[in-house]
């Protein structure tokens, strides 16, 4: 048997930073300036527009009070 291998699911991580972020009443610009990154980087993360670094990834994590390895799913 072979072990099988996780992937980040990028869908079900940007839905969960936008409810985060409206049920916290933060703006793009909040959340980076909490988590140290740029608005734009935000923006593009909740639109599903690219995948987030493991530094942001983990960021975003935190400060959503999520563990990371919710969002990685076994590859079919």
């Amino acid at each position: 048997m072979s072990a099988m291998r996780k992937v980040f699911d990028g869908v079900g991580f940007s839905r969960a930073l936008g409810a985060a972020r409206a049920a916290k009443a933060m703006s793009y610009a909040d959340v980076a300036r909490v988590c140290g990154m740029s608005r734009q980087n935000v923006f593009n993360f909740e639109a599903n527009k690219y995948q987030p670094g493991t530094r942001h990834f983990l960021a975003l994590c935190e400060w959503m009070g999520v563990d990371p390895r919710a969002y990685l799913v076994s590859e079919k």
